[in-house]
């Protein structure tokens, strides 16, 4: 099997994801904002700096403005199955989830 990762890259890790087995970078998590909030309350900016602010390490690495989702990068101490839970669980996000890593055969 070809991964897309280097051999021993710490970064990706194995867990578990709504009932499946996944890798996943432990340094990211992927963020969807809820549209309607973003709409109602408050800026695209302002989600940002709140979900940064209470992320361990927190900071933005890419948005899509397009689709409201973004990606931000993560302390190492963080459990990213963990954290995406949480974070699913606030209104003002439909979902979080860990940053998926494929592999090729």
């Amino acid at each position: 099997m070809v991964s897309d990762t280097p051999q021993g890259d710490r970064t990706i890790q194995k867990g578990t994801w709504k009932g499946r087995p996944i890798r996943y970078r432990s340094n990211r998590i992927i963020v969807k904002f809820n549209p309607a909030v973003q709409n109602a309350h408050t800026s695209l900016d302002q989600l940002i700096e709140t979900i940064a602010a209470i992320i361990p390490g927190g900071q933005l690495i890419r948005l899509s403005q397009k689709s409201g989702r973004a990606i931000f990068g993560v302390a190492s101490t963080v459990d990213i199955i963990e954290l995406a839970n949480v974070l699913s669980a606030r209104d003002d996000v439909d979902y979080a989830e860990p940053d998926l890593v494929d592999s090729t055969a």
